[in-house]
Order: structure tokens, then sequence, then C-alpha cells
């Protein structure tokens, strides 16, 4: 198991989401989001860059991993005894998911009903008991993004460094770990165009353009699922 807890927050640590297995831990998300709340803020004191905060508190008898991501603060709850990096990697793709799956939802709505997350306990039990190559194939198969550039980007990160891919806007485009980007609530309509057009000219000029059109067909016929079925991850 490789996380015994995860928690949304707003950055002005208002909770969203909670859901623990499996440890003996009663998490009051009120008090929790004010504490990290004012150790971030004495944080950034110390340093006021923007990528400035406190990422692991190690407890007596559990780690807590906290990420920044957006409109929102997350955090996993980890036994101690658990593989750091096992326990990161399945954060961030739960933090990739919920995003995605709740995109329209925090966007939309500046303070939304907190139960329409709860059936995300089902996505968090299942895969906080997998191993890291069962949750990335499950991830490739049947994760579906909740926006067209963020589905092209993280298909062309197996064609392109993930680095190279983030330069082409970074204050839009965040890397989440090593193998995962999230595209900002915030990027305008003419930045993503601009985005996937870059990325259509250099995938076609070093692969061909048949694997970016490729990309494209499969990431919008999944968007079209979602808007007609009602699909969600």
């Amino acid at each position: 198991m490789s996380l015994d807890g995860f928690i949304v927050l707003t950055k002005g640590g208002i909770p969203l989401y909670s859901k623990t297995a499996e440890m003996d831990l009663t998490v009051n998300t009120v008090l929790l989001g004010g504490f990290l709340t004012a150790i971030q803020t004495f944080a950034h004191e110390l340093d006021d860059s923007k990528d400035t905060y406190i990422r692991e508190l190690k407890m007596q008898n559990f780690n807590l991993m906290y990420r920044q991501v957006d409109i929102g603060t997350f955090l996993g709850i980890a036994n101690p005894n658990v593989k750091f990096k096992s326990a990161e990697m399945l954060l961030e793709y739960l933090i990739l998911i919920f995003l995605s799956r709740f995109r329209t939802i925090l966007i939309e709505d500046d303070t939304p009903d907190i139960n329409q997350f709860n059936v995300f306990d089902d996505t968090f039990l299942k895969l906080r008991s997998w191993k890291e190559k069962n949750i990335k194939k499950w991830f490739e198969k049947e994760f579906t993004s909740s926006n067209l550039l963020q589905g092209i980007l993280n298909n062309l990160i197996n064609y392109f460094p993930i680095n190279e891919l983030v330069k082409l806007s970074p204050d839009n485009l965040i890397i989440l770990g090593k193998r995962l980007i999230w595209v900002s609530f915030n990027i305008s309509l003419e930045e993503e165009k601009r985005i996937t057009n870059e990325l259509e000219a250099k995938t076609s000029q070093i692969y061909g353009a048949d694997i970016f059109t490729s990309i494209k067909k499969k990431v919008q016929s999944d968007l079209e699922n979602i808007r007609i079925f009602g699909k969600g991850t």
C-alpha cells in the first residue's frame, strides 16, 4: 500500500476532499488546513520564490507529502515504512486524475458542494493498493484527460523530454513528478491553440504528421465520450 490518505484543500486551507484507509488517524481537515497554511507562509517568508514550499513532513507515525498545484493543495499520508518514491508517484497520479475529473467544477464553482467529490473514493481505494507498473498501465489505458492540450501533452511525453514540452509555456504547463503534465486552469484559449500548433509542427518535423494526428484524434474521441456518456475516471 503506497498511501493511507489523500486530502485536497484550497490554497486557503479549506477542505474539499478527504479519504483515509487502514490507519488509526482522525483527520480534522479544517485544523490541518490552517496548520499547513501557516507553515507554508513561514516557508515563503524564508524564500519568496513561487516554487518554494515544504514538500514533506515526517511525523512519528506517518509522513505527510504536500503539493501545491493550481487552485489546490494536495496531501498524501503514508506509513513511514513505505518507500517514498512509490508514495510520491501515486500522489502525483491522484492529483492529475482528481484535477482532470473535477476540472469543470473547480473552474466554475468558487464554493463547490464537497459531497460531489465523494465519488473519488473508489479511485483512491483502488489505486492505493496497486504496484507502480499496474498504475501506469491503468493510467495509459483508462485515464481520460478533461482537456485537449493536456491529453496531447501526456501522450507526447513518450516522444519528447518533459522539460522540453513545458518550456513552451512555463506559466501554464506544470510538471507533476517526472512523467505527468498539468495544464493550468487559467490558460487562455489563444495560448492553448498556440501551444497545440507548436506541438503539431514540432512533432511533424521529427516524427511525421501521422503521429500527432493520431494522438489528437484519440484525445478528441475520449473527450467526446465524456460529453456523450458521462464517462469519468
